[in-house]
């Protein structure tokens, strides 16, 4: 089970464990946005820190219809315990984690400040 909680802006954060280049887990606070199909974005200034490289671009369409074109990154992530391979798409948005990463995972969360999020797999 992977918990969280509502912040301040009624958004679901969850803790994710990244692992940089060199092999170093560092923890991030991400977003859960259900709107976002892919795996995890990360800031352009977070994956250089991390050291992930870039394996070419794609094109996404944000929620509000603009099309931009996406560097992606590959990474490892701690996802419920275990190590998981995902792509990275490098926008400059806040870290998030889609619907690619939440597959087989029961959400629930009560949508106060600070109320509780947790990720269950089915």
């Amino acid at each position: 089970m992977i918990t969280g909680s509502i912040n301040a802006k009624i958004e679901a954060v969850i803790p994710l464990e990244v692992f940089e280049a060199q092999g170093q887990a560092r923890a991030l606070d991400v977003i859960l946005d259900t709107g976002y199909s892919g795996y995890l974005t990360l800031p352009a200034e977070t994956a250089a820190a991390f050291g992930l490289h870039s394996s070419g671009t794609e094109q996404l369409t944000l929620a509000d219809g603009t099309e931009v074109i996406a560097r992606i990154c590959s990474a490892t992530v701690v996802w419920d315990g275990r190590p998981r391979h995902v792509d990275v798409d490098v926008l400059e948005t806040s870290p998030l984690v889609g619907m690619a990463l939440l597959k087989g995972y029961e959400l629930n969360a009560r949508i106060v400040e600070g109320g509780p999020v947790t990720l269950t797999a089915c």
